[in-house]
């Protein structure tokens, strides 16, 4: 668990170094084994990511273009990735 912790504040100190948000497939993003060592730490609260695309396929008749448009609809997508880029 320790080595965890150490792990999660080294990619936290490297994600914040480099001013940029991390996503699945990227080098310093967690393995699927430390998601799931974090989350049983914190009682299964981890919502995983999902690009909004994603989210809109298992919609019935995926997402009208003027959803894209709505911030109130964005913003309810559960761990939407909408913010992913460098800052």
């Amino acid at each position: 668990m320790l080595r965890f912790i150490v792990g999660a504040v080294n990619l936290f100190t490297a994600v914040n170094a480099a001013k940029c948000r991390t996503q699945p497939g990227d080098p310093l993003f967690p393995t699927t084994e430390q998601l799931v060592q974090f989350n049983s730490s914190v009682d299964g609260k981890l919502i995983p990511v999902v690009p909004s695309g994603e989210f809109c396929k298992g919609l019935e008749g995926g997402c009208p273009d003027s959803e894209w448009m709505d911030s109130q609809f964005l913003d309810n997508i559960p761990g939407a990735m909408l913010q992913v880029s460098c800052s």
